[in-house]
């Protein structure tokens, strides 16, 4: 994989991303929030054939979004409701009471879903 193409957020990579996790893609059904174990703890969709990846647990409580619901492009939590869009991380709603969700880019190669770590990897002199 070529990293300074676009992923599917639109984001050109500078730096080389590592992989966290692969999932056929056969396993992953449209609009259907499924979750990938830790350690990665992920929830990931299709949406028109495209993988969204966002951090599973709430960044409010903790709840797992992967239990929620799917709304056009965003996920409610399902403890307190809170909606996310599955494709940037962003609270959508309520404002000012929870942070943002990470978000993980995302790639298919042969058949199969590569979820990748957003955050640079830390290189000890």
């Amino acid at each position: 994989m070529d990293l300074n193409q676009p992923l599917n957020h639109q984001t050109t990579l500078s730096t080389p991303l590592t992989p966290i996790a692969r999932i056929p893609l056969h396993h992953l059904q449209e609009k259907v929030l499924t979750h990938v174990p830790p350690p990665s703890d992920i929830v990931i969709t299709l949406i028109q054939g495209v993988p969204y990846a966002i951090a599973d647990r709430c960044a409010h409580a903790g709840a797992r979004l992967s239990e929620g619901t799917l709304l056009q492009t965003h996920v409610r939590c399902p403890q307190h409701g809170y909606l996310f869009d599955i494709k940037t991380g962003k609270l959508i709603t309520p404002k000012g009471l929870c942070e943002d969700q990470l978000s993980y880019p995302t790639s298919v190669e042969k058949e199969e879903v590569v979820i990748w770590n957003p955050l640079p990897a830390i290189v000890s002199p």
